[in-house]
């Protein structure tokens, strides 16, 4: 009994991992207002499923065995569905300097979820307490519920993660060496860093610094030498400085 029990409350957890699927962030609050909801459809699906395993134990030869079993599988898929509620959360936080139109396009997606999930959870809901309402064979009618919340849910979780997919595009960033101030060749995605230490991943390539002249401060006179920040002057007592540009 306990392997039936995990297989129809289990499988429940699909409606939440799905949405943990890393891809472009969404914007936190949509996003993570969405993982929230399908976290509350996976418990309120594996509600159901656990009632209606319990019902059917009324048939078993150890009744307390039976549902000491519905129970356990209840105990794990729920904290399953936490652990997946978490990493969807974290994947909903937008990278450092995520430009505003992948920001934009991201929260849309999130919104969308969100709608969509929460007319999926409302009906639920109202299915179960029909179930109740009509007594009978309340556990047939409460598994039919729990598998009506799972197919409904799957559609707005495979739209969340297409629409996200084309987000992708818009965290591409390049890699800007931070002592020489310059970008280096090749792309990459904001929020996973770049390949070579002391780079970091930004939206967009800045300027290239100015380029200004060297001063020996011993003299106090330029020494025509050129320098940037990022390449400073050969001499121990010598500052790039402006006014000494060419």
């Amino acid at each position: 009994m306990k392997g039936i029990c995990r297989g129809t409350v289990v499988p429940l957890l699909v409606l939440l991992v799905a949405l943990a699927v890393g891809s472009a962030p969404a914007a936190a609050g949509d996003c993570k207002a969405s993982c929230s909801t399908a976290r509350q459809i996976c418990i309120t699906a594996g509600k159901a499923a656990l009632t209606a395993c319990k019902t059917a134990c009324a048939d078993a030869a150890t009744r307390a065995d039976c549902r000491s079993a519905c129970s356990a599988a209840f105990v794990d898929a729920r904290s399953q569905c936490r652990d997946a509620l978490g990493q969807c959360r974290t994947d909903c936080t937008p990278p450092p300097g995520m430009p505003p139109p992948g920001f934009d396009c991201a929260e849309g997606c999130g919104s969308d979820a969100r709608q969509c999930l929460s007319g999926v959870l409302s009906g639920g809901k109202s299915c179960i307490s029909d179930c109740v309402a009509a007594g009978g064979n309340v556990g047939s009618c409460l598994m039919t519920c729990s598998s009506g919340l799972r197919a409904q849910a799957e559609p707005c979780l495979t739209n969340l993660k297409d629409c996200l997919q084309k987000c992708i595009g818009t965290t591409t960033g390049a890699c800007l060496d931070l002592k020489a101030r310059t970008c280096t060749a090749g792309a990459c995605t904001l929020g996973e860093g770049c390949p070579d230490a002391g780079q970091v991943c930004v939206p967009a390539c800045p300027p290239p610094p100015p380029t200004w002249g060297c001063l020996d401060l011993s003299t106090h006179q330029c020494t025509g030498e050129t320098c940037t920040l990022g390449q400073p002057c050969s001499g121990a007592m010598q500052f790039c400085v402006p006014f000494c540009a060419n």
